[in-house]
């Protein structure tokens, strides 16, 4: 089990820097309620926000919003969601489908991925779908 020491958090949706070993990794958590993570673009539409410099994402969810039994965790490679974020962008636009660039664009954890309807587009990132879903983290552990 690979464990990070946290050594920065400036405020959230600002991505924290991990270290381990000398190594330093810039990470971005999304929490989710319903298996879909977003991230926005930035204010010139030109790139991700905090999704474009980070070496990798943190995608969690809990089972239930009102009472959660567990929570999913996914370490998922920058790299992977930024090419998942830009396909899904990509065929959202193609498709006539507005999305101003502050709001965050959201793609789901574990739909198969397919060409239609354009929000399956960049879904099921690889290290999520093959963990599906399974519980890790015991709610009843954490809660009190």
């Amino acid at each position: 089990m690979s464990v990070y020491r946290l050594t920065s958090q400036r405020e959230f949706a600002i991505p924290i820097v991990l270290t381990k070993g000398g190594k330093t990794k810039l990470i971005s958590i999304r929490t989710s309620q319903s298996t879909w993570i977003a991230f926005p673009r930035d204010e010139k539409d030109e790139k991700w926000g905090t999704l474009s410099d980070v070496d990798a994402v943190v995608a969690a969810w809990v089972d239930d919003a009102e009472t959660p039994r567990f929570a999913q965790v996914h370490l998922i490679p920058g790299d992977e969601m930024r090419d998942r974020f830009d396909r899904a962008y990509a065929a959202r636009k193609v498709a006539g489908h507005s999305d101003p660039a502050r709001n965050g664009l959201w793609v789901s954890l574990y739909h198969e991925e397919a060409k239609s309807p354009a929000n399956r587009v960049g879904a099921g990132a690889p290290e999520a779908s093959a963990n599906r879903p399974r519980p890790i983290v015991e709610w009843e552990r954490w809660r009190h």
